[in-house]
């Protein structure tokens, strides 16, 4: 089996990955597709504020942030024609830059969601080739079994994720080796280091991943959100794979037989 690994799109699709695709099997999405960098950017702007109990509001006018807030959640429709216009199955979880239902309920809090607004999770329904399953286990191939983590980052306890997780995982069968998709990479790793922003020089990973991957050792770990570290790290028998940042051309294709071969894709 071929894959075809990608994501952190963030509003663009690289052209090139069309007839990558296509060369696949299977393509696996870790998520965020929609561009929040304005957004991203008033947040890291008063990032040590926010972190002291400031309210957001304080520094930024709410009209101008709900106008914001629109136009980052239709930045992800384009992202989603395109990946259907591949004409391979693709499967998706969510990151934290992707507004689900819920997510857009916290995102616009007390500022009123427009009716006309996309919701993520209709704009995926109307494709013919993206399913999009949140924390489930898919049964995709006779060797190979699909759990899939989507992203809380931290916005939820972390015993809160380790006990979805045991769920997950309870399904298994013992005769399928598994690969587990996350958006996140697990915390304490090569892959989780980021070297940019408020964060800079600190493992920003899952722990909960961590956790689930050092008592399940699944076979694969498919992985993002940390765009300047796509790489390849091993936990134990388990191989992390980083696919780095989409929108920049960044993904990776992963070929499953009696060894795993991995290639970057810079």
């Amino acid at each position: 089996m071929k894959i075809f690994a990608c994501g952190d799109f963030h509003g663009t699709v690289p052209k090139k990955f069309k007839a990558i695709a296509r060369s696949c099997d299977l393509v696996l999405c870790i998520g965020d597709l929609a561009n929040r960098d304005k957004e991203r950017q008033m947040y890291f702007k008063h990032w040590k504020a926010l972190g002291k109990g400031h309210d957001l509001f304080e520094f930024i006018d709410r009209k101008k942030f709900r106008k914001l807030l629109i136009e980052t959640v239709k930045s992800s429709a384009p992202v989603i024609r395109a990946l259907d216009s591949w004409g391979v199955p693709v499967i998706l979880v969510h990151g934290n830059g992707d507004f689900t239902k819920d997510r857009l309920k916290h995102y616009f809090e007390g500022l009123g969601i427009p009716k006309s607004l996309p919701r993520f999770e209709q704009l995926i329904k109307k494709t013919r080739n993206i399913d999009y399953f949140p924390s489930s286990v898919v049964d995709f191939d006779e060797k190979y079994q699909l759990i899939t983590f989507s992203c809380t980052s931290g916005n939820l306890p972390d015993e809160v994720d380790i006990a979805m997780l045991k769920h997950l995982f309870k399904q298994k069968l013992k005769n399928k080796k598994i690969i587990l998709l996350t958006h996140e990479p697990p915390h304490g790793t090569k892959l989780d280091l980021t070297t940019y922003g408020p964060a800079k020089g600190h493992h920003i990973g899952s722990r909960p991943i961590m956790w689930a991957i050092k008592k399940y050792k699944p076979l694969l770990n498919i992985n993002g959100h940390v765009h300047e570290t796509q790489g390849i790290s091993r936990i134990g028998k388990t191989v992390c794979v980083n696919v780095g940042y989409g929108r920049k051309g960044q993904a990776a294709v992963i070929e499953l037989g009696k060894k795993i071969s991995i290639k970057l894709v810079k």
